[in-house]
């Protein structure tokens, strides 16, 4: 039985294979021509569409690659905006604050308005000896005799008097013992004319006494 079998499939196969020979050799070569140029214009086809297909995909993740970077971009200038926007605002708050402090010192604390008075000296850098006026000199009168309109110099020597210098100014009392003022009022050396010529001509620092 599978003798029989195997030879009629043989025969099935020759058969079919004859038939399209045969079947090939009626086919007018015109037909065989068209049906050829149809095949490979089927191929060249599909290939076109596929590599049409591939252009496609690539220059559509090269648009959202380049969208993804504009984004990027553009958040980080939000960002930056942002940043100066708040050091704007900032600044802004400073002016005001800036500008309201003397209504707002007047308005909270101007019951309060006191009055700073006391005086400063001057001490031999180093030795922290106060720095005093030259000996006053008397002629065989007793009268002083005057060393002209120059500002004396002041040493740490000798027994003249202490170099004083008075000073006054104001400040709010601001509560818990605290008075709020200026920085010229408890550094009165800064803006009297007298300490800068002394300062820059004694080799002295300012103190306060009281």
């Amino acid at each position: 039985m599978e003798a029989s079998a195997t030879a009629r499939r043989d025969d099935a196969k020759i058969f079919l294979r004859e038939f399209t020979r045969e079947l090939v050799r009626e086919i007018n070569p015109s037909t065989k021509i068209i049906i050829f140029a149809i095949i490979i214009f089927a191929v060249v086809g599909a290939l076109y569409i596929g590599f049409a297909q591939f252009n496609e995909a690539r220059r559509s993740r090269r648009i959202i690659a380049e969208q993804q970077a504009q984004l990027a971009a553009q958040q980080n200038e939000l960002q930056r905006a942002n940043g100066l926007l708040t050091d704007v605002i900032k600044s802004n708050n400073n002016v005001v604050k800036a500008i309201s402090l003397g209504e707002m010192l007047r308005v909270n604390y101007g019951s309060g308005v006191c009055l700073i008075s006391g005086s400063y000296i001057f001490v031999e850098a180093g030795t922290g000896r106060p720095l005093r006026f030259p000996e006053t000199q008397t002629n065989e009168a007793g009268e002083t005799i005057q060393s002209g309109t120059e500002q004396p110099a002041l040493t740490p020597e000798g027994r003249g008097a202490i170099a004083e210098y008075p000073f006054i100014g104001t400040g709010f009392n601001v509560g818990n013992g605290f008075i709020l003022t200026n920085r010229h009022v408890v550094q009165p050396w800064l803006a009297d004319e007298r300490a800068e010529s002394l300062s820059s001509t004694v080799n002295g620092r300012p103190r306060l006494k009281n």
